[in-house]
């Protein structure tokens, strides 16, 4: 007697379920950019800041003439705040007298106005020619107050001041 042949079971059944909603399932997490954002922000921050203060400190220019000049010396620059740059200008240079309190620099004429502040000249400068001379305002202290000096006269008060010849240009 043969026996039939062994029959394979049928493979198990599973339950059908409906494929997942798409709008279910929860995305997968965005890789958090956090730190380069706030690197970015503080980068950005930085910069301005620097900008800010560069300006601040760069101040403003202020052309004059020598009879202008002269007025706003002896009232201390009312109009200038320290980091401002003041150029003196003039057409004609009339006299070149030797100063003689400050060895090697002269007083001078421009436009017909005697010149406040003596001046050591470069070798261009001649009567007949133009002269500018280009200034920066700074702060210093001198007898226990803050006043506005020259930066071309160094960092201390003194008597015996000119502007250097590096400051002027004559043509």
């Amino acid at each position: 007697m043969a026996y039939p042949a062994p029959q394979q079971a049928p493979p198990p059944q599973t339950q059908w379920q409906p494929p997942p909603d798409a709008s279910a399932a929860p995305a997968p997490a965005p890789k958090k950019k956090t730190g380069m954002i706030i690197g970015v922000v503080v980068a950005i921050v930085v910069v301005v800041v620097i900008l800010v203060v560069v300006l601040m400190m760069g101040g403003k220019t202020v052309t004059m003439t020598p009879a202008e000049f002269n007025a706003a010396a002896t009232d201390d620059f009312p109009t200038l705040n320290s980091g401002d740059t003041l150029i003196v200008k003039g057409n004609d240079i009339g006299a070149i007298i030797s100063n003689p309190l400050t060895a090697g620099s002269s007083i001078i004429t421009v436009d017909g106005t005697l010149l406040a502040l003596p001046v050591t000249l470069p070798s261009s400068c001649a009567v007949g020619t133009s002269f500018t001379a280009t200034l920066h305002v700074t702060t210093i202290s001198y007898g226990g107050a803050n006043t506005k000096w020259l930066r071309e006269f160094g960092t201390t008060y003194s008597t015996a001041v000119s502007v250097p010849a590096s400051a002027i240009v004559c043509a």
